[in-house]
């Protein structure tokens, strides 16, 4: 959504994306998947898009506030959906985009 919005897609390295440690056990059981949990809607996490310029500026102030950050992929252009890449590179088709409660 935030790509759509901004006119932009995205390319996300889905290993990247920070997991509880409760969110890793239950994938690791193969009771969910990847795909579920990145669009199951049970967000814990503050999504943000920062350029390559000001990247380190906001890397040492988050250091500083004891915010752990986690860079999970880049934005391109185009308008296209947003890629997921797994593990291996290849792309996660999603058969859900979002969580949406109406």
């Amino acid at each position: 959504k935030l790509c759509a919005v901004s006119g932009v897609s995205a390319v996300i390295d889905l290993k990247s994306i920070p997991l509880s440690k409760a969110t890793a056990k239950v994938l690791a059981t193969g009771a969910t998947s990847m795909g579920e949990i990145i669009s199951g809607g049970d967000d814990y996490e503050i999504l943000c898009t920062i350029g390559p310029d000001a990247f380190d500026e906001f890397n040492r102030a988050a250091q500083a506030a004891g915010v752990a950050m986690s860079p999970i992929g880049t934005v391109i252009a185009g308008e296209s959906a947003p890629k997921w890449l797994d593990a291996e590179g290849k792309e996660l088709p999603l058969t859900r985009t979002s969580y949406s409660h109406f």
